[in-house]
């Protein structure tokens, strides 16, 4: 487990009003497309299209789509693009997205005991008209050729380059020009990690969507597409309609949940596991240690909870504030008066062991910490990481508020050691998002004081100090 590695979490929040997906559409469709895995053959995507509403899902063949619960929807609020419920405390829309991919940048590789890096970079793309225009389900469509062209470099763990060569694609698309677009064609290859590129560990091919989508938007309904590398007779992978047809107009509602990006949600997933670190801490440990926070904002409270600590076999430290000690359980939730605020907040310095007495300062970790040199990761281990979730319930609300807090914009822990226990205070100010109805940047400022037993057991490895081991 991955834990208190604490990044800047990039926002997109949602339009203020949302696209009206209920008005009954004049030109609804519906087609199905053929799974582009050449070894999956029962399974098949079905798509609604109407009026800039796209709702999609994955079933079996034989049996029919169930357009009243897709999988994936798309509309105005969403950019256009296909979102997809997923659980981050919360419910909440997911889309896809190149998360600030630059062409150039490093991206880790590990195949067992070997790490190594690769870099694409000088990308080309170019839409040519090609000559094999044709029906697909019974629509006329036309013929594009979509060339790509860039260089894979490949570096060894220290950095070194061991490979360099040209790589080039020639994905042939047909797309119905009297129809409008949809991202529907772009999601089977998302899922067998094909997305016009042929490496399923890169951001790349989401970068290539979005410098192709307006072309495309522009061009209409892509009905079939078939990836192929320069040079290949035969394509590798396959994508055509089949069984298209007008369709009865219905209500595409988009769930009411807040929207977020993936590579948001990447970095708040990881939150989720901060409350499994408590439940196997000795309870009559965490019982006779404290903590008081206050915290203001936007959200703001003062509770009273548990504190422990603990390090691994690296010398990783980990100090997790919460309330209550068993987050989520069925017992918590069920009683009587139970608190409606929740809480845990999770500091971490690698590789030091327990804290001497001192003030320390705290930091943000990079997106791309491969890029930092030894000196530069040697520093921000001397340094503190901050994470934190607070769960705010709200009578009648169906879902809880949350706030996910992975920057600490500024702040300070000083430590002092009691005689039985770690001791100190913490100042900070963190910035996250918020998730409520909509999705939006959060900013809390922490003061707290703690009284902390040594009885966290499973403290897993931090970033900095996978880096600096490997």
């Amino acid at each position: 487990m991955l834990v208190g590695t604490a990044a800047t979490a990039q926002v997109q929040t949602k339009p203020t009003e949302r696209a009206n997906p209920d008005t009954p559409a004049s030109t609804a469709i519906t087609y199905q497309f053929n799974d582009p895995n050449p070894r999956v053959k029962n399974s098949v995507y079905s798509v609604y299209q109407a009026d800039g509403v796209t709702m999609m899902v994955r079933h079996p063949r034989q049996e029919a789509p169930q357009f009243d619960k897709p999988t994936w929807y798309a509309n105005a609020a969403t950019d256009g693009r296909l979102v997809r419920v997923l659980q981050a405390h919360r419910p909440v829309l997911v889309k896809p997205g190149s998360g600030g991919y630059k062409p150039g940048t490093r991206e880790r590789r590990r195949r067992r005991d070997d790490v190594s890096y690769v870099a694409y970079d000088n990308l080309e793309t170019k839409l040519v008209r090609g000559e094999k225009d044709r029906k697909i389900a019974g629509q006329k469509t036309h013929h594009y050729i979509l060339h790509l062209g860039f260089e894979g470099t490949r570096f060894d763990d220290t950095g070194e380059k061991v490979e360099q060569k040209k790589l080039a694609y020639e994905h042939h698309l047909w797309i119905a020009e009297d129809l409008p677009y949809s991202p529907a064609f772009a999601q089977p290859f998302r899922i067998i990690g094909r997305l016009f590129v042929g490496d399923d560990g890169t951001k790349l091919g989401e970068y290539i969507y979005d410098q192709v989508r307006p072309e495309l938007e522009a061009k209409g309904l892509v009905l079939g597409m078939e990836f192929r590398q320069k040079g290949e007779k035969a394509a590798k992978y396959r994508l055509e309609a089949e069984r298209f047809g007008k369709a009865k107009a219905r209500k595409a509602t988009l769930p009411e949940y807040p929207i977020i990006d993936q590579k948001t949600f990447a970095k708040i997933t990881p939150l989720s596991f901060v409350s499994r670190m408590v439940a196997p801490s000795d309870e009559e440990a965490a019982g006779k240690s404290s903590f008081e926070l206050s915290y203001k904002g936007d959200a703001k409270g003062d509770i009273e909870g548990t504190a422990v600590w603990g390090t691994n076999t690296h010398g990783d430290f980990a100090l997790l504030l919460s309330l209550p000690s068993k987050f989520g359980s069925e017992q918590g939730a069920a009683a009587e008066g139970a608190s409606s605020k929740e809480i845990f907040l999770l500091l971490m310095r690698p590789m030091h062991g327990r804290p001497e007495e001192g003030e320390y300062e705290v930091a943000n970790v990079v997106d791309d910490i491969e890029s930092l040199s030894k000196e530069e990761l040697e520093a921000l281990s001397q340094k503190f990481t901050v994470m934190a979730v607070i769960r705010e319930r709200k009578k009648d609300a169906e879902h809880p508020d949350i706030y996910a807090l992975t920057e600490a914009a500024e702040g300070k822990v000083t430590v002092s050691k009691g005689e039985e226990g770690l001791q100190g205070t913490i100042e900070l100010e963190l910035n996250g998002i918020a998730l409520s109805t909509d999705a939006s940047k959060a900013s809390i400022e922490v003061k707290a004081s703690f009284s902390a037993r040594k009885a966290l057991d499973n403290v897993g490895s931090s970033t900095i100090t996978q880096v600096l081991t490997r």
